[in-house]
């Protein structure tokens, strides 16, 4: 999935390079995660934003489920703003 438009381009340059930037990203999501994860308060948000994007997505409400996912995106993005 993360390397589908590099491997439909068929160029192994594209390919490698899809492939690095797409490890370093991983890492750092994964590292930015462990720390907002271990904040009780910013733990608690986190999982009743999860939740509520999952109640909107299992009901099928797709007007309440891009809502819920733009709240959760501008939490993460307000925690990330030095």
């Amino acid at each position: 999935h993360k390397l589908g438009p590099a491997i439909a381009s068929g160029n192994p340059l594209c390919i490698t390079m899809q492939s690095a930037v797409s490890s370093i990203i991983e890492d750092q999501i994964r590292g930015i995660r462990k720390l907002m994860l271990q904040e009780q308060d910013t733990l608690t948000s986190v999982n009743s934003q999860h939740r509520a994007i999952y109640d909107a997505l299992r009901t099928g409400n797709s007007a309440q489920a891009v809502k819920a996912m733009t709240e959760h995106l501008d939490f993460i993005e307000q925690y990330l703003a030095p």
